[in-house]
């Protein structure tokens, strides 16, 4: 089989470009009124204590805290990682569609893609995708190491091109170790749905031709294109196993299997959550819109002709999405993380990257050179107005003033995922004022407490760190322990927290006593310093 490949493709830089520029304004636009402690720790991971992976996991690779470890400001290293991973979220729609297509309409395809992620889904949806879950980085390390796997005009690949696409690929599998399970059944689909046969070789009655034609089909398939990204895919995983192996230094994370009987429900309850927090009012209006394009492309006979490799692609990347959703309601880890729609997030996008193939395809293969370029000119508008309507006009001083907002988890209601929403916290203004040195209590309350603090104290030239006692403190431990007992002054929520006295004595602070109560917090000091 041969793969469909066409050699005059549109450059891929400028629909990145185009993407970047999406990026930077959501960056500084109201992303961050989603920011909670989970968005917040790679962060702080950059600025007091990098490790190479999140801390206290083994899972989740911290590429792009490392790569912010120069930028010491902790807003200024806020926007440039979650910049980063908004431009490879938006990224990712256009690899996809370049992957998959190889054809003059992947810019359109992928750009519209990024653009209906931008606006149609709730915001919540976007804002968990684009802040917490970090997929878009290695989806986007992963598809690079697929592309410069492609086969080249000549047939050839050289070995210094799959030397770097297997670095890229080792690297997305540290970022997320379970990449190769995302991306192979795109590659597996692909290369069997949109694979075109070769020229069938003269009828013969010779056994020694039978057993050649058996033998070439044998080497064509050993050295085809799919099988090279499955190996890819395999030697990225061997190494992200090894790389987990010497560097995790956290319990293992639960990748069992659920008990048969359980899998449809988990499948039922990812749907769920998945179809409502897309946005159920918006859903049915985009499949409608899809069917009619299908239905008119259908029966234009000169669309109809040219629909082929859309309608190919569509099916590798349905198929591709179905079978990963049925996976992974098979998955433990799923179901004890409430059946989170993050997982199905991969599956969405390769859905609505097939539907749009579907949609645009055909009418810019259809088009000329500058009608097609209109077409893809008109997706970089739509993914323009996306993003502002989506994330309003950029501004610091509101990026500063949705941090200050806390966000807390609150209870699942009539069956689905638990949300993120406003509540009280700890003020950083008293946490700074009060000069405290630590802040204990709830994971969710301490991290942003953190992380604002130490903002302010930036802003005031200031040197001092505020440090975090909660859970997934212990990487830090070896700083924030050095602190002499006369200078110690922790901040807890007002009130005897059970939690802020849990992790105090875990961690082995010595006797504390309340010597200041201030609106949001309480101040507490050594106790053998306020009475000797």
């Amino acid at each position: 089989m041969q793969t469909v490949t066409n050699p005059r493709l549109p450059p891929l830089w400028l629909p990145l470009l185009l993407c970047a520029a999406a990026a930077a304004w959501i960056d500084l636009g109201n992303l961050h009124r989603g920011e909670h402690a989970d968005a917040l720790i790679t962060t702080l991971t950059s600025l007091y204590r990098w490790t190479p992976y999140v801390w206290e996991l083994d899972r989740g690779g911290n590429i792009l805290a490392l790569l912010a470890i120069p930028v010491r400001n902790p807003l200024a290293n806020l926007l440039v990682q979650e910049g980063i991973s908004a431009f490879c979220t938006l990224a990712s729609f256009v690899l996809l569609a370049r992957y998959v297509l190889r054809d003059a309409s992947y810019p359109a395809v992928g750009l519209l893609g990024a653009a209906g992620f931008v606006a149609l889904p709730s915001f919540y949806y976007r804002s968990e995708i684009l802040l917490n879950t970090g997929y878009g980085l290695w989806i986007v390390l992963g598809l690079a190491a697929l592309l410069l796997a492609e086969s080249p005009a000549t047939g050839r690949l050289g070995r210094h091109r799959y030397t770097v696409a297997a670095v890229l690929m080792i690297v997305a599998h540290w970022v997320w170790c379970t990449t190769a399970m995302f991306l192979g059944p795109v590659v597996l689909f692909r290369g069997l749905v949109c694979a075109v046969p070769s020229r069938p070789a003269p009828a013969t009655s010779d056994p020694i031709g039978v057993r050649s034609r058996l033998l070439r089909l044998v080497r064509r398939i050993a050295f085809s294109e799919t099988t090279a990204g499955l190996g890819l895919l395999a030697v990225g995983f061997a190494g992200g196993l090894l790389v987990r192996r010497l560097l995790a230094k956290t319990t293992a994370s639960e990748f069992g299997t659920l008990p048969a009987s359980q899998w449809l429900p988990t499948l039922g309850q990812l749907s769920r959550n998945t179809w409502f927090y897309l946005n159920p009012a918006v859903g049915p209006l985009f499949l409608a819109a899809v069917a009619a394009a299908t239905l008119l492309w259908l029966a234009i006979p000169a669309l109809r002709r040219l629909s082929g490799n859309a309608f190919r692609s569509a099916a590798a990347l349905g198929l591709a999405g179905g079978l990963l959703a049925l996976f992974l309601a098979t998955r433990v880890h799923v179901q004890i993380s409430a059946c989170a729609f993050r997982y199905l997030a991969l599956s969405v996008l390769f859905l609505q990257t097939g539907l749009l193939a579907v949609v645009v395809g055909p009418l810019c293969l259809a088009a000329g050179g500058m009608t097609r370029k209109g077409i893809g000119a008109a997706a970089a508008v739509l993914l323009a107005v996306a993003a502002v309507v989506g994330f309003g006009v950029p501004s610091l001083a509101g990026v500063r003033a949705d941090l200050a907002v806390r966000h807390l988890p609150k209870p699942a209601r009539h069956g689905l995922l638990a949300t993120f929403e406003p509540g009280p916290g700890m003020s950083a203004d008293d946490i700074v004022v009060a000069g405290c040195t630590h802040v204990a209590g709830d994971y969710w309350q301490v991290w942003p407490a953190v992380f604002e603090a130490n903002m302010k104290i930036a802003d005031q030239r200031g040197r001092r760190v505020v440090w975090g006692v909660t859970n997934r403190s212990s990487p830090t431990r070896r700083y924030w322990r050095r602190t002499p007992p006369e200078q110690m002054r922790v901040a807890v929520p007002p009130g005897d927290d059970p939690k802020a006295a849990a992790y105090l004595a875990a961690y082995g602070f010595p006797p504390l006593v309340v010597v200041e109560k201030r609106p949001t917090i309480w101040v507490m000091r050594p106790k053998s310093v306020v009475q000797p």
